[in-house]
């Protein structure tokens, strides 16, 4: 995985039991999981080309950093408006073409509906 120092010191951020690479200008973070610190995206992706695939979970600079990189993104769409100061980057959907991988509605574990949406560059 990576992601963006902000979203790795949040209250429930993400982690993976494999690698945890932070974007960073810091040379050390102090986080609860293992990790290592990349200064650039370029760095972090070098750093995985082992891997046939990994996971950029945020935040908003990362996504941004990398959507004309990705060709392929699963996306959360909740059904809720709420006030926020980072937002996913709107793109293209024209570029894209959408699958619906999932829909849950409102429950006792969920008290918005959802759906979970795999985005496949075109």
């Amino acid at each position: 995985m990576i992601q963006g120092r902000t979203s790795a010191q949040a209250t429930e951020s993400l982690h993976s039991n494999e690698r945890n690479i932070i974007l960073s200008s810091a040379t050390s973070i102090d986080l609860s999981f293992e990790h290592e610190i990349a200064h650039s995206l370029e760095d972090a992706i070098s750093r995985l080309s082992d891997y046939k695939q990994f996971f950029i979970i945020g935040g908003e600079t990362i996504f941004r950093q990398s959507m004309e990189l990705a060709d392929e993104m699963v996306l959360t769409h909740v059904e809720v408006e709420v006030e926020g100061d980072a937002y996913f980057p709107k793109f293209d959907q024209s570029e894209w073409k959408a699958h619906l991988l999932s829909r849950h509605e409102t429950d006792q574990d969920h008290a918005y509906a959802f759906e979970v949406i795999r985005w496949v560059r075109a």
